[in-house]
């Protein structure tokens, strides 16, 4: 039973309202960026949420002064939306998402987020949600990214864990987004990477495996809830940044659709997009090869982040994204960085480098040491724990501390 269906069910209510609104840890920076997104390329004054759940998108739009109709299965779900509304005027049916029951050309824009499963026809939903749309309007859509596991997982398992079905949301690639804009006359007008490197609940595939520690930054992780400092820097890293790259960095993905037949635009979209892979696959990547997809954001990084790195938190939660690009040396930050930050973050890469040298030397010094002591040689990797062993074994005849 998807969350859609278990929502549907009155007695489940509960447990999806107290998950939309769980803002511990990186829910904060995931719901806030959210809100970000639909905001900045919402169009219009009528906005039409298809799946509006407790209001997380749809209020927000509506203190902008939009006129907000929310669709859901749930009647309880809407009432916890209407509490939510706390008197504002909101329109809320209960209804199905993919028989919206209002007249077609009616709004301005259409939300579908965190709403399509794997398994939908979801170029029938898009269709359906699109005819709500009058000309020139916008459909904001999310789904998961297949152009990220392809470039993080083998040959082939990418798409078996996508039949498998081995994660409920919708798994899309560009190239079947933009052919499907072609056909139901749409226009590719952004695809924004969304739920980055930052979300924990969303795991980068890319970055997660060479993360220092994964349970080191899941604890890093948590502080976003509560450390409003951390959370700025994590908001300014997902916005000039991470949203700027392409499908192919991040495991989510916002799709921004116009009701306006345009294939060469759609074209061009695409090769830009491609363009941008290529540029970040190569062997030598720098801010300046980035500024003409990263705009106004390349020229004032360096400056907007040095005061969001005053805290030491804040410093070793960059270090823990910036280690791998400074250990592989194919990204130049000079010009992400400022100068003090980026020789701070080498040093301490290098410091790293060197304990994990020393741990694997370590772990394997005790091959020639007497059978009756190899069981203490895991210990020996702590300072305090082998001066403490040495000082016993001086008593010891014919041992060598």
């Amino acid at each position: 039973m998807t969350q859609i269906e278990n929502k549907a069910q009155g007695g489940a209510a509960l447990p999806y309202v107290r998950s939309s609104e769980d803002n511990a840890g990186a829910h904060r920076l995931a719901h806030a960026m959210d809100v970000e997104h639909i905001s900045a390329f919402a169009t219009g004054e009528r906005v039409l949420d298809v799946n509006v759940g407790v209001g997380r998108l749809a209020l927000p739009l509506l203190r902008q002064g939009k006129q907000v109709t929310g669709i859901d299965a749930s009647s309880a779900v809407l009432e916890e939306c209407r509490r939510n509304a706390a008197g504002a005027p909101i329109t809320l049916l209960v209804g199905d998402m993919h028989r919206v029951p209002l007249p077609d050309s009616s709004f301005d824009t259409v939300i579908a987020h965190r709403t399509l499963v794997a398994g939908t026809d979801w170029q029938a939903a898009l269709a359906h949600w699109g005819q709500k749309l009058v000309d020139g309007g916008r459909l904001l859509v999310d789904v998961d990214s297949l152009d990220h596991r392809h470039a993080a997982l083998a040959p082939g398992l990418a798409d078996k864990a996508f039949a498998d079905g081995d994660e409920a949301r919708l798994c899309l690639a560009v190239d079947d987004i933009v052919a499907f804009a072609d056909r139901a006359g749409f226009t590719v007008r952004a695809v924004v990477p969304t739920r980055s490197f930052l979300c924990g609940d969303n795991l980068n595939l890319l970055l997660a495996p060479r993360l220092d520690g994964i349970k080191r930054w899941q604890r890093l992780l948590s502080w976003l809830a509560v450390d409003d400092s951390l959370f700025e820097l994590a908001c300014h890293l997902e916005r000039s940044l991470f949203a700027k790259l392409t499908s192919r960095l991040s495991r989510s993905m916002l799709l921004v659709l116009e009701k306006a037949s345009n294939p060469a635009a759609n074209r061009e979209w695409l090769a830009r997009n491609a363009a941008l892979n290529r540029l970040l696959a190569e062997q030598s990547v720098s801010i300046a090869s980035l500024a003409p997809f990263l705009g106004d954001a390349a020229a004032t990084f360096p400056a907007r982040i040095e005061p969001l790195l005053v805290s030491l938190r804040n410093r070793a939660f960059l270090y823990r994204l910036v280690q791998p690009l400074i250990l592989h040396e194919r990204f130049d930050l000079a010009g992400l960085l400022p100068p003090a930050v980026l020789a701070e973050m080498r040093d301490w890469a290098e410091r790293d480098a060197m304990d994990e040298r020393v741990n694997r030397l370590s772990e394997t010094w005790a091959n020639g040491v007497d059978a009756n002591l190899r069981d203490l040689a895991p210990a020996l990797n702590y300072p305090l724990v082998r001066a403490l062993i040495a000082d016993q074994l001086k008593s010891k005849p014919g041992v060598k501390a």
